[in-house]
């Protein structure tokens, strides 16, 4: 079992914008046919910094964010740090900002390091225990936690998409998915490997077309 994981629970609380280091794209919501926009988001200096980010990976996760944005609609509203649990790699999801708006973050932990997991990602992926192998793979879990919520116009709404697509677990697409026993960690975890031309199950294939492909890209 590996000591680092990606988030479960922590992803999905809905809250009022804390005081992170934060930098707000402020995008409206349109429909994907008439978004052309592509996100001008990266992570900020003092996040980098706080994370203890080296230069090389930060641009591997800018990187990854723009290549999934140049492949769907991504509202990625904010990039922030935080102190999140000590096993956390990144978290992901929504909350309201202060004109009650509902937005979408990443957040990186300043309690990781992010140089060790690189190398431990290889290992997991080889083991079956994730389905990404490198940051671009992280990220692309990450924003299959944003995507299936882009129409969400309340808080309301998102609470019960949340609790509905958690409720549709599927076996059998990664360790993590499996013991996080969550059909929100299974559909992230099969975009991963939708996106990488790999096997998933036919019922995962279901999820990724109803709440993701959508918002692809034309």
């Amino acid at each position: 079992m590996t000591k680092y994981t990606v988030p479960v629970q922590g992803s999905y609380i809905l809250t009022r914008n804390r005081q992170y280091d934060t930098l707000i794209d402020g995008r409206g919501r349109i429909a994907p046919s008439q978004y052309d926009l592509k996100m001008r988001i990266s992570i900020p200096d003092t996040v980098a910094k706080k994370a203890g980010l080296s230069k090389e990976i930060e641009a591997k996760i800018n990187a990854a964010i723009k290549k999934l944005d140049s492949e769907y609609v991504i509202y990625l509203d904010s990039i922030k740090g935080g102190k999140l649990k000590k096993n956390d790699i990144f978290a992901t999801g929504a909350y309201l900002d202060e004109n009650g708006m509902l937005r979408h973050g990443l957040v990186l932990n300043y309690k990781q390091d992010y140089r060790k997991v690189e190398t431990i990602m290889p290992r997991w992926y080889n083991d079956g225990v994730m389905a990404g192998k490198n940051f671009e793979d992280y990220i692309a879990h990450e924003m299959a936690h944003i995507m299936p919520f882009q129409n969400c116009v309340s808080e309301v709404e998102y609470i019960e998409l949340n609790e509905k697509i958690r409720r549709q677990f599927i076996a059998g697409i990664s360790g993590y998915a499996d013991r996080s026993k969550d059909g929100r960690e299974c559909l992230a975890e099969a975009f991963v490997r939708y996106r990488n031309g790999e096997w998933i199950p036919d019922e995962a294939r279901k999820l990724i077309r109803k709440y993701i492909l959508h918002w692809r890209r034309v």
